[in-house]
């Protein structure tokens, strides 16, 4: 993963995700990648890219499936505090798999009903919208 996000090539990530061949790969594989992702700090805006990037196309290409993504809101509270901008980032992902048709909406709901706190839901529903919105053809 690190790999990819320093040379940024997509046809090479993908190969290295299909060879293992276990289902439990690529669900930590999507882990890792969200985590960070969340993780990343304001100037990292490349690196969200490329892992928004990777994400559609590991869907696109049948690789991966919307089940491999298992996010808790507790991971999200729990990143939130040390990274205040981690509700928006993760918003911008789940946007950007919603206008590629990885996942629908319902997902995001899903993820916000878990959540007891209003202002972290808040944040990941206006960044997701936002992201969505910003698409000429959404």
């Amino acid at each position: 993963l690190k790999g990819f996000i320093s040379v940024g090539d997509l046809k090479e990530a993908r190969l290295c995700v299909e060879e293992p061949q276990s289902p439990d790969f690529h669900s930590q594989l999507v882990q890792m990648a969200i985590t960070i992702l969340l993780e990343s700090l304001e100037g990292q805006q490349r690196e969200r890219d490329l892992v928004k990037k990777l994400f559609v196309d590991l869907w696109a290409e049948k690789v991966l499936s919307g089940k491999d993504i298992k996010i808790t809101t507790e991971q999200l509270e729990d990143v939130a505090l040390d990274n205040p901008l981690a509700p928006k980032h993760f918003g911008d992902l789940i946007g950007k798999l919603i206008l590629s048709d990885v996942i629908g909406f319902g997902f995001l709901v899903d993820i916000l009903k878990k959540s007891e706190d209003a202002f972290l839901k808040r944040q990941v529903y206006d960044s997701t919208f936002r992201a969505v919105k910003s698409e000429p053809n959404a």
